[in-house]
């Protein structure tokens, strides 16, 4: 059963304690979520998690990256509702250009598909992967250079999160591809996007 309230932490770091710190929200927070503030050139970091859970851990994590980067930010804490944090999260989520062939965008996104490009649509939610951090942005441009002199036979995306790779790697390559994840949540968001 889904909670009516979740505890959510939010921070601001510069770009090269960017990786750290949400590698430290990840490891207890159920979705982290992460925008570029172009203004301060900052990344706001904010993670929801099941309210109370994990405390110990989440300072741990959070001490951990404060010792990697020298970094210590500002965390602000607060209690959102659900639908509240997910609404937000979907409004501030822009349509997103990534390499040459894709475009990533959320079902809240009125406006027609841009011409010549491979739609992914997916909604931002609990699970990792709409295309904000380097890492996802980085396997969508390499699955694109892989495509032009590879085309493989089997597709598996282990860890599959939104299933924002997968997705991606079925309509590229036009192939079946197995997406897996041991988020029994995130299975069930691939899923729903995969549907989109």
């Amino acid at each position: 059963m889904t909670p009516e309230t979740m505890d959510c932490v939010t921070l601001s770091v510069p770009a090269d304690a960017l990786d750290a710190f949400e590698a430290a929200l990840s490891s207890v927070c159920r979705a982290v979520s992460f925008y570029h503030d172009e203004d301060r050139d900052y990344w706001d970091i904010q993670g929801v998690k099941e309210r109370g859970a994990d405390e110990g851990e989440l300072a741990a994590a959070m001490a951990v990256a404060e010792m990697l980067t020298g970094v210590s930010p500002e965390v602000v804490r607060s209690i959102v509702p659900v639908g509240g944090w997910l609404a937000r999260t979907q409004a501030a989520f822009p349509e997103q250009q990534i390499g040459q062939r894709f475009v990533v965008r959320g079902t809240h996104i009125a406006a027609l598909p841009l011409p010549g490009r491979i739609t992914l649509t997916l909604d931002a939610g609990l699970a990792f992967g709409t295309g904000e951090h380097n890492s996802t942005r980085g396997c969508l441009v390499m699955l694109e250079r892989v495509a032009r002199s590879h085309a493989p036979r089997r597709i598996l995306d282990l860890g599959t999160g939104s299933g924002i790779l997968a997705i991606a790697a079925a309509k590229l390559l036009h192939r079946r591809v197995l997406a897996s994840d041991i988020d029994a949540r995130a299975a069930r968001v691939a899923n729903a996007n995969a549907a989109l």
